[in-house]
């Protein structure tokens, strides 16, 4: 399980008192899906402390628990540009690399037979 699977199953793994499995194994090990997680966990003990003391929401607590939504939403998909730019230049790189090697794998022998002749 990858962190977008992770963030994805977010409502149904908070909800578990006890994570499994490949979620279980992939929280073991990523700080920012354990994060993730604390985060949304939190937000539903705010809700339903709201709920439970029969409290309604007034606009800030709206608008905050809006905020943390729009966050959420907003760094998941900055993240997901990073990691897409990321496989992007990786790709560059390697192709900038194969044709360095082919193009050293021509040259050199010319530059060491010339050199040899002198």
């Amino acid at each position: 399980m990858n962190c977008s699977q992770v963030v994805s199953n977010l409502p149904k793994i908070a909800d578990d008192d006890v994570i499994k499995g490949r979620a279980s194994r992939h929280l073991s090990t990523c700080i920012r899906c354990q994060a993730e997680l604390a985060q949304y966990r939190g937000l539903i003990r705010m809700m339903k402390k709201i709920e439970a003391n029969d409290l309604h929401l007034n606009n800030e607590n709206l608008i905050r628990t809006l905020e943390l939504i729009e966050e959420t939403v907003h760094r998941d998909q900055l993240n997901e540009t990073k990691k897409n730019l990321a496989i992007g230049f990786a790709g560059v790189a390697i192709i900038f690399l194969s044709i360095s090697a082919a193009v050293v794998s021509k040259v050199l022998p010319k530059i060491i037979r010339k050199t040899a002749n002198i």
